[in-house]
């Protein structure tokens, strides 16, 4: 809701990420003609989610380095986001996430491997990976920030008395295996195989 949001609007889900490289992708592959991207005049939160997208794309699939999108995108860089949980009924906390942090993040990711960028080959391999991101979020609200390694989760007893029959219902595993897809324990967390890999 946009009273939980509060002042947050970005940055945008890796989903949302990958979709808009992909699109952007076959837009340019099916064009003569130049394509003009641009943002709602005078809306900065839009357009700082633009800057965000376009520096991910130029990145993952144009395979440029975060210094060369600095270069020519200059102040763009600078553009930044609010805090998580930022309140509209208080002041705003001083703002620490740069549009350039995403695009280093973008950038660590393709170095190390961390996301197999064949994902954004096909509509149907984005897809897939997208909707792999997406249940990893919704059954254990726990998004991979290293996949295998550095995992970042909701408080777990949160999830596990959600009324969400896709969250696990249990912290540890019962006896035997589980029936439903309510009895998924947190234990049963995914494997990176299942977000980067496919």
């Amino acid at each position: 809701t946009e009273a939980a949001s509060g002042r947050c609007f970005g940055p945008l889900k890796l989903g949302q990420v990958l979709r808009f490289c992909r699109a952007l992708s076959s837009s340019l592959e099916s064009r003569s003609r130049p394509l003009v991207l641009g943002s709602p005049p005078g809306d900065e939160q839009s357009r700082t989610n633009a800057a965000m997208l376009l520096g991910a794309y130029l990145i993952y699939v144009a395979g440029w380095t975060v210094d060369q999108v600095i270069a020519v995108l200059g102040n763009e860089a600078n553009r930044t986001f609010p805090c998580s949980w930022s309140r509209k009924d208080r002041p705003e906390a001083k703002r620490n996430m740069k549009v350039s942090d995403c695009w280093a993040g973008f950038e660590l990711a393709k170095i190390k491997g961390f996301i197999d960028l064949v994902c954004l080959s096909s509509d149907l391999t984005t897809d897939l990976v997208c909707s792999k991101i997406r249940r990893v979020v919704e059954v254990y609200d726990a998004a991979w920030i290293v996949p295998g390694f550095i995992m970042v989760c909701a408080d777990p007893v949160t999830t596990a008395v959600d009324p969400n029959p896709e969250t696990f219902s249990c912290l540890f595993p019962e006896e035997g295996e589980p029936t439903s897809p309510k009895a998924r324990s947190l234990r049963r967390v995914p494997s990176d195989d299942s977000i980067s890999k496919f």
